[in-house]
């Protein structure tokens, strides 16, 4: 059960990412020129995505290790 609600949080977590990253690139062209939207380009989605899968997956691990042990 604890399993489930990991991969629950992974999802909504990564659908929040996906979200965050739409939006940036759906802005209008003169917001994506300015220093801002450079930078929000610039972001690496895909670190946010692997690090919060490892920290889930620590979390379930841990949880397993404690119910099994």
């Amino acid at each position: 059960m604890t399993d489930l609600a990991c991969f629950f949080g992974i999802l909504g977590v990564d659908g929040c990412i996906q979200d965050i990253k739409a939006v940036i690139d759906d802005a209008p062209p003169e917001e994506q020129e300015t220093n801002k939207g450079k930078t929000n380009k610039a972001v690496p989605y895909v670190f946010f995505r692997v690090l919060i899968l490892i920290i889930y997956a620590a979390i379930g691990g841990t949880q397993l290790m404690m119910l099994y042990s």
